[in-house]
């Protein structure tokens, strides 16, 4: 065996061959959960299973180029077993497989690590980083090498690439291999990890049209006008350019104020997270219906299935369809455009449409202001405020510790009440997130007498545990949505309501387990406190048809894509008309706006401005029944703090106690005329969301005269306890004396 190993490794192509295999086989298993899967895949596709092994085989043909070749080759086959292994781990917490994408987001996937892994398997991942990086610096200093001709290693690795990238070439045109992703989960399955994975890495953004130029936009303009029945709208809310060549005011429509005589509606979307009906689940059966709010909203007004372009994962997408009106799937496979693209470019967005008409706008997240970046790009859509979690009183937490989104109802009517003119709206709710523990529901920390539903038809226990706790969290969303609207019912200003789930949960649902067949679909509906638009009339959508709906039916000016969901729908040239308006928008030169920009906002963080008003030394207590005390305490007053405020002296960061929404507690420290102190908003990853306006210190007590008194208070408490000790003592002995003369007074007796 020695010998044929020593023997492989002095033919370094053919070894490397043999190892791309085998990883890839790796790989596959690891993916497909399935080691008789991964064999079956390669048994049924062996043209894909052979294309995804020759582009690890072109990673690890780079080794010839280096002296330390094994080091090399070890280093390049652990990157793809650990992404493999990625990929199976994130695979048993959501539906979506792994994308490069994905590590855009690793700084905020911290933030939730600790609701999908415990403690120690937290502890085991750390540990084994650690053991690997140490391997690799000892393997480094140890590993032999090799005689290279550096020449030939280039030839060889030259032809490897024309060999691999002909065969490639040759699978794409023979329709082997797909470029499109439409449904991502449905492409690793097919493709293969290995090519899905590195399609990502390279396909980012929209690709240019083949016929991108000015002319082909005025023409898909041109078509908008003339099937649109509304072309004066459009043309004056977003400034759609037109064949004559007149200059396009779109910078300027869509950040002006153009307010209507007539009192608009308040528009408001809610997107609740993993949330649907579960009767479409055909094969189980509930004792109480989860979502009876819902589900008499979904009857009595207009409401349909919608088509959303992911699946247990993958909010933002969502979202981002919703509010562009763009589809997701024209960019890279497993992309989050909140992530690339907007967090440097404006796009047309119903913010902005709503805005040119004099909207107030606000966004609301019952969770991080940064995850998905949102901080940023909601600057880039037009809103005015968000509203994240770091903003919010009186959070309350689901087991697994998302924040339940009762919260909610009080911030919608906060952004309602902060303008005097209509306002939009969009919550972006996260109470039914994942992970969903396997636990039973009453032994889950919190909710011991938790008044669960019942489901039938599940006989695997875990299982059943998952989808219980799942009914249970989307129960209380559906409470939220009923006390929402019953309040709405009574507001004084005429509102509309959008509500739909942004992607089915991650319980392993398939097509064959639901009613409709289809896992990308969930439900809208669209409620009113007032009597508008048409018949009621249900109808399906994707999701990046939602808001033109919408605006169609309230007889709102759109925007460009706006126009084009309206009219163009049925268009056989649809989707390639939307991709070419897309790629114009946001990476091409903006000829639907005749090179015209749209502004950022201001955006503010929370509606409530946060305060400091006061300062204050207290002592504080450390045995409250003998009233002895042990430290100085600086309290900051002011309003509107939360959780998640720290304070800031002269810009340095002090550990700081959360007292209640006016009170914040430092340890003391001495502050000097002129000091500056502020309080600022923390993100979780410790970043400074904002600050309040500064407070200047007028004048503050001496620390070392207050610390000179509290040491002659301690003293003081302690000369006092040990006064009770003494009397304590003197009481018992006395008992003591008293009990012995009873017992020879007896004893005489």
């Amino acid at each position: 065996m020695k010998t044929r190993l020593k023997s492989l490794l002095n033919r370094p192509v053919l070894s490397i061959v043999l190892l791309a295999i085998i990883l890839n086989m790796v790989v596959e298993i690891l993916s497909r959960h399935s080691v008789i899967d991964g064999f079956v895949y390669l048994a049924t596709n062996p043209l894909v299973f052979l294309n995804n092994a020759l582009i690890i085989f072109l990673t690890l043909i780079i080794a010839l180029l280096f002296k330390r070749r094994l080091f090399t080759i070890v280093v390049i086959s652990g990157v793809w077993l650990g992404l493999g292994i990625a990929n199976c781990v994130l695979l048993n917490m959501r539906i979506t497989p792994l994308g490069a994408k994905d590590f855009k987001v690793l700084m905020s996937a911290f933030d939730i690590v600790g609701m999908y892994l415990n403690t120690w398997q937290v502890i085991l991942i750390v540990a084994a980083i650690i053991f690997v990086i140490i391997y690799l610096i000892r393997f480094w200093l140890h590993a032999p090498k090799s005689q290279r001709n550096l020449f030939k290693s280039t030839i060889v690795v030259v032809v490897s690439f024309v060999v691999v990238f002909s065969c490639l070439t040759f699978s794409i045109n023979t329709n082997a291999l797909a470029t499109t992703f439409v449904n991502l989960p449905i492409a690793y399955d097919q493709n293969g990890f290995v090519y899905c994975f590195s399609c990502s890495v390279f396909d980012t953004g929209i690709k240019r049209p083949v016929n991108y130029s000015q002319a082909a936009v005025a023409e898909i303009i041109n078509e908008i006008n003339n099937k649109s029945t509304a072309k004066s709208s459009i043309v004056g809310a977003m400034g759609i350019a037109s064949t004559n060549g007149s200059s396009s005011q779109a910078e300027t429509s869509l950040t002006d104020t153009d307010k209507a005589t007539d009192q608009k509606p308040n528009v408001i979307f809610v997107q609740m997270e993993s949330f649907f009906d579960m009767d479409y689940l055909k094969n189980l059966q509930f004792s109480t219906d989860p979502t009876p709010n819902f589900n008499s909203l979904m009857a009595n007004y207009q409401s349909g299935l919608l088509t959303v372009p992911v699946v247990g994962a993958g909010t933002a997408n969502t979202e981002f369809e919703v509010l562009t009106g763009m589809s997701s799937n024209n960019f890279g496979p497993g992309e989050y455009p909140f992530n690339t693209v907007l967090q440097e470019k404006t796009c047309e967005s119903l913010a902005y449409i709503l805005k040119s008409q004099g909207y107030g706008t606000h966004a609301i997240h019952d969770h991080r202001a940064a995850f998905y970046g949102r901080n940023v790009v909601y600057a880039n859509l037009g809103f005015d405020t968000f509203t994240s979690v770091e903003y919010m009183q009186n959070v309350e937490r689901t087991p697994e510790g998302w924040a339940k989104d009762n919260v909610l109802t009080d911030e919608i009517f906060k952004a309602l009440n902060s303008t005097k003119g209509g306002d939009f709206v969009f919550t972006v709710s996260v109470q039914g997130h994942g992970q969903y523990p396997t636990e039973s529901l009453n032994s889950l920390e919190g909710m011991e007498y938790a008044n669960g539903i019942d489901i039938t038809g599940i006989t695997d226990e875990a299982t059943l545990n998952q989808y219980e706790y799942f009914a249970y969290q989307a129960h209380e969303m559906d409470q939220f949505i009923g006390d929402l609207t019953t309040a709405l019912d009574n507001y004084d200003e005429p509102t509309v309501v959008v509500i739909y789930g942004d992607h089915l949960p991650n319980l392993n649902i398939k097509a064959e387990d639901l009613s409709n067949d289809n896992i990308f679909q969930t439900e809208y509906v669209i409620w009113s406190n007032y009597s508008f638009g048409s018949d009621n009339v249900d109808e399906n959508l994707t999701s990046y048809q939602l808001s033109s709906k919408l605006l169609g039916e309230l007889s709102l000016k759109g925007g460009i894509m706006t126009a084009l969901n309206q009219n163009n729908a049925d268009d056989p040239n649809y989707m390639n008309q939307m991709k070419m308006l897309s790629y114009d928008m946001l990476y091409g030169q903006n000829y639907c706006y005749n090179g015209a920009a749209l502004r950022p906002t201001y955006l503010k963080l929370g509606i409530d401005d946060i305060t400091v008003g006061s300062i204050e030394y207290q002592v504080g207590s450390k045995a409250e029944e003998y009233g002895a005390t042990d430290k100085i305490y600086l309290y900051v007053h002011g309003q509107n703090f939360t959780k998640y405020s720290d304070v800031f002296i002269n810009g340095e960061k002090i550990s700081t106690k959360f007292i209640d929404n006016t009170t914040l507690r430092v340890k003391a420290t001495q502050l000097k005329v002129g000091d500056i102190i502020t309080v600022c908003q923390m993100d979780k990853g410790r970043t400074v969301l904002s600050e309040s306006k500064p407070y200047t210190v007028a004048e503050i007590a001496d620390l070392a005269t207050l610390e000179q008194q509290l040491a002659d208070r301690v003293a003081a408490s302690e000369q006092r306890q040990l006064q009770r000790e003494q009397q304590s003592e003197d009481e018992t002995n006395t008992d003591t004396l008293q009990q012995g003369i009873e017992d020879l007074a007896t004893k005489q007796e």
